[in-house]
């Protein structure tokens, strides 16, 4: 156990180290002998913890994402408005960079002198996850009519993603003074003036903005058709995007009192508080390293888990509570396998029914009663 944890301690040494140095390194310079240097042991030493220098940079990024997640997991569990929310994203933004000056380097800089496709994919889908972050929480300024409705989503969060960047590198390129939290008030009061005023506006005629899940939930849309949903996440973070539209756009198709099972690589922390501010339930499982979200409708009770049931019992529970459905009710199970010999019998019995299959071999089942 003591061996483990040094071990530990000291790839987050040569990770601090990394970090440090991009502060005046560029990224092709951050060599394997540089580092050795700096943390205090020979190059095979430090092949012991890392297997080459791509591998540290990928570790150097994935702690950079890590702490960009905890920043706005943080930010999104207070109470604070939508706007209240940006500014404070900007504040630790500018603050991150000035306690870890190797970051905006990474970043801004040399996000296309990245060593390897992963890196750039990883470089990539940090900043997809701070323009989305902030879209999403323009989108919840404009239900609260806090910003009008008419500003494009995402320009705006391109914008002051854009004059951040900007007052980061020009505090770079000035020799990195103090104070680079100074210019935070003016870069929010600029960005929301230009909002209030509604710049930057949606073009007309342009393409149309990706659905919004609340809208869904208004009384004059149609009803969407799916009861649940699979959506898997892991090829959209390997092309370096912050997957959080595609999960709005997932649930805009799935039916209120439905569930969208979303498979991701890591625990998505930042998306399960936005979700919770919408009205959505999560539960979350982790399995060999696979994480599955299930985001429960937010008329639709947590589905009934039939999966400890010996056979045929999952299947005689399912259709006991498909017949003591009235009409328009629905109901959600977690059953060991896909129900093939199940789905006919809800069938004959005038039940609509939605399944998909998960990672684990188990799926889950929609079953309604049509009104």
């Amino acid at each position: 156990m003591t061996a483990r944890k040094t071990r530990s301690e000291r790839r987050d040494q040569v990770v601090d180290a990394a970090l440090a140095l991009l502060a005046d390194v560029p990224l092709d310079q951050l060599t394997t002998r540089r580092l050795a240097r700096a943390v205090g042991v020979s190059q095979p030493a430090l092949f012991r913890h890392f297997r080459s220098r791509d591998e540290i940079v990928a570790a150097v990024i994935d702690r950079v994402r890590r702490d960009m997640g905890d920043l706005a997991s943080e930010l999104l569990a207070g109470d604070r408005s939508p706007l209240a929310t940006i500014e404070a994203l900007v504040r630790g933004l500018l603050g991150y960079a000035a306690e870890h000056p190797g970051m905006p380097r990474l970043l801004f800089t040399d996000l296309s002198g990245a060593t390897s496709e992963g890196c750039h994919a990883a470089l990539s889908q940090i900043v997809s996850l701070q323009r989305n972050l902030l879209g999403e929480l323009i989108r919840q300024a404009q239900r609260s009519e806090s910003l009008p409705a008419e500003v494009d989503v995402s320009q705006a969060a391109r914008l002051i993603l854009a004059m951040v960047q900007g007052v980061v590198l020009q505090w770079q390129v000035e020799g990195r003074p103090d104070r680079l939290d100074a210019d935070a008030t003016a870069i929010i009061e600029t960005w929301r003036t230009c909002l209030r005023a509604g710049v930057p506006a949606a073009d007309p005629g342009g393409e149309a903005p990706p659905a919004d899940p609340s809208s869904a939930r208004d009384d004059a849309a149609p009803e969407p058709a799916e009861g649940v949903a699979l959506l898997d996440v892991r090829p959209i973070l390997s092309r370096g995007v912050d997957p959080l539209e595609h999960v709005r756009s997932a649930l805009s198709s799935v039916r209120d009192d439905g569930a969208l099972v979303v498979v991701a690589p890591f625990r998505p922390e930042p998306l399960l508080l936005l979700l919770a501010g919408q009205g959505y339930t999560t539960r979350v499982e982790e399995q060999e390293g696979v994480h599955l979200v299930t985001v429960i409708g937010p008329r639709a009770a947590p589905p009934v888990d039939l999966r400890p049931l010996p056979a045929p019992e999952p299947l005689e529970q399912v259709l006991s509570m498909s017949s003591a459905l009235v009409p328009g009710a629905s109901f959600l199970a977690r059953v060991p396998r896909v129900p093939q010999l199940l789905l006919p019998r809800l069938a004959e019995r005038g039940m609509a029914w939605r399944v998909v299959g998960l990672p684990d071999g188990s799926a889950l089942l929609h079953v309604s009663r049509p009104a």
